[in-house]
């Protein structure tokens, strides 16, 4: 069997059977409780991956009537937070304040001056239960300078508040991934993915002058053929070991380009 094959069907098969894993990283119930000073937020170790921190604000009282959590994630080298998907909210209120500051301190609770984003999280649309908040915190609604993509390496300081008489129960999950090359980035949203095979597979045995990445031409030789498939292998690989959840083709579909691909092969062979 040619090696490009049998390395595409392994790693076919290795993706299809390997589910997403999630680590808890913290657990106030387990770890203790999360810092509310400012100075001071508690230190979070993550790692390439899923990274649940898990914890409770609010028990408003006439003189503590804020509940906050303070904590720091680090993004080491190579690596990007991706997603911060608000796994669960429990509470009898509507909405917390959520933000982010670039550092391994939070500046100041009544200025957004040195935030990098904000916003108002648990029953607002697009920022409920299961939803990516990260994009919400870019917009910074509430205040900060901003962002429209993942955060790349460097230290993050994440405030959760809550003002409300009931606890507030929380699970953030926050996405940590490999930045990988986007050379066989075909459809160009940022990652190379099981999208991107499919692009190949349509565009498999094309050639000629304007035939480039869009079409599956990932080696820029014009012509969409099993060397960009190598691409594609070589940075889809890298993206599966940045995340075990990246997205893959439907084996149906794989199965179907595997035969075109043959077929494809035999034919130059005979040629």
């Amino acid at each position: 069997m040619n090696k490009t094959l049998q390395q595409f069907c392994l790693l076919l098969t290795a993706a299809c059977s390997s589910p997403a894993l999630a680590a808890i990283v913290y657990d106030e119930s387990v770890d203790g409780e999360l810092s509310g000073v400012l100075a001071s937020a508690t230190p979070i170790a993550t790692s390439v991956g899923s990274n649940l921190v898990s914890g409770v604000v609010g028990g408003a009282t006439f003189n503590s009537p804020v509940g906050r959590d303070i904590f720091t994630l680090e993004v080491q080298s190579g690596q990007q937070l991706a997603a911060v998907i608000l796994q669960t909210y429990d509470s009898a209120e509507d909405q917390s304040f959520f933000a982010v500051e670039a550092g391994t301190a939070l500046t100041s609770v009544t200025s957004a001056a040195s935030l990098l984003g904000s916003a108002l999280i648990g029953d607002e649309t697009g920022a409920e239960q299961g939803d990516d908040v990260l994009d919400d915190l870019g917009n910074a609604f509430f205040g900060g300078a901003g962002f429209s993509s993942s955060l790349g390496p460097g230290s993050y300081t994440f405030w959760f508040q809550d003002t409300s008489l009931p606890d507030v129960n929380y699970t953030f999950d926050f996405q940590i991934e490999r930045e990988v090359d986007a050379t066989a980035d075909a459809d160009g949203d940022g990652d190379v993915d099981g999208n991107d095979f499919l692009v190949w597979q349509r565009g498999l045995g094309l050639s000629g002058a304007g035939i480039g990445p869009a079409d599956g031409n990932f080696n820029n030789d014009s012509t969409v053929d099993l060397q960009d498939l190598n691409v594609w292998i070589d940075t889809y690989e890298d993206a599966q070991a940045s995340f075990a959840s990246t997205t893959i083709p439907n084996p149906t579909t794989a199965i179907l380009a595997l035969l075109a691909w043959a077929g494809l092969a035999t034919q130059r062979c005979r040629g």
